[in-house]
C-alpha cells in the first residue's frame, strides 16, 4: 500500500506528542498536518478494505473486522485526546498565568492529570484509562490470535502479500501504542499517589 510510510510517520509523531507538552501554535500547526496524514491513511485503508471485503470474508478468521474496528478506535482515541486537550487548555492557562502567549495542555499532560477542573476533560481521561485502553488492548490480542490463525490456516484468502504484510505492520503499531499508553498510565497513577500522600501529610500536619 502506498500510504504505509505515511502511516509510520504519523504514528511516530503521534507517540512523540503523546508524552511532550506542546504550545498552542504547535498543536494547531504541526499536529494538524500530522493528523491529516493519519486520517488520510486511515481513510485510504478503510476504502481499500471495503474493496477487498469479499476476499477477506473467505479467511478462517475475521481479520477484516479486526482491522476495521482498530482503525475506528485510533480515530476515536485521537479525537478524544484533541478534544480533551482543548477543553483542559483554558484552565491550564488561567492557573499558570504565562507572561507570553499562555501555555497549552499537551496530549501527555492531558492524560497524566487525573484531576482536571472541567467535567469534560475529566470524563475523557477516565474514559481513556478505564474503557478505551483496556478495550483496545483486548481487541489487539484478539486480532493477534485471528491473524495468526489466518497465517496458518488460510493465508491465500488475503488479496495480496502486501495486505498480509500491512496487517502485521498495523498489529505492531497497535502494540507500540498500547506500550506508550500503559507507560503513561503508570506515570499518571504515580503522580496521583504522590498528590494523595501530600494531601494526607497536610491534613495530619
Amino acid at each position: 500500500q502506498l500510504l504505509v510510510a505515511h502511516f509510520a510517520t504519523s504514528f511516530i509523531t503521534f507517540y512523540s506528542t503523546s508524552v511532550q507538552p506542546t504550545t498552542r501554535f504547535e498543536m494547531v500547526g504541526e499536529l494538524g498536518h500530522n493528523d491529516g496524514i493519519l486520517f488520510a491513511s486511515l481513510l485510504y485503508s478503510c476504502v481499500d478494505l471495503h474493496l477487498k471485503w469479499a476476499s477477506f470474508s473467505t479467511c478462517s478468521q475475521p481479520i477484516h473486522w479486526w482491522l476495521l474496528v482498530s482503525y475506528a478506535c485510533v480515530i476515536c482515541f485521537r479525537a478524544t485526546h484533541l478534544l480533551g486537550s482543548r477543553a483542559a487548555a483554558p484552565a491550564a492557562t488561567d492557573e499558570q498565568h504565562s507572561a507570553s502567549h499562555g501555555s497549552d495542555t499537551g496530549i501527555g499532560e492531558f492524560l497524566l492529570d487525573l484531576r482536571h477542573k472541567g467535567s469534560v476533560p475529566r470524563a475523557l481521561v477516565a474514559l481513556t484509562w478505564a474503557v478505551a485502553l483496556p478495550f483496545f488492548t483486548l481487541w489487539t490480542l484478539i486480532g493477534t490470535k485471528w491473524l495468526w490463525g489466518v497465517l496458518n490456516e488460510s493465508p491465500q484468502c488475503v488479496p495480496t502479500s502486501t495486505h498480509l504484510w500491512f496487517s502485521g505492520f498495523w498489529l505492531a503499531l497497535c502494540y507500540i501504542w498500547i506500550a506508550v499508553h500503559v507507560a503513561l498510565c503508570g506515570v499518571a497513577w504515580t503522580l496521583e499517589r504522590r498528590i494523595q500522600r501530600a494531601e494526607s501529610d497536610l491534613r495530619i500536619g
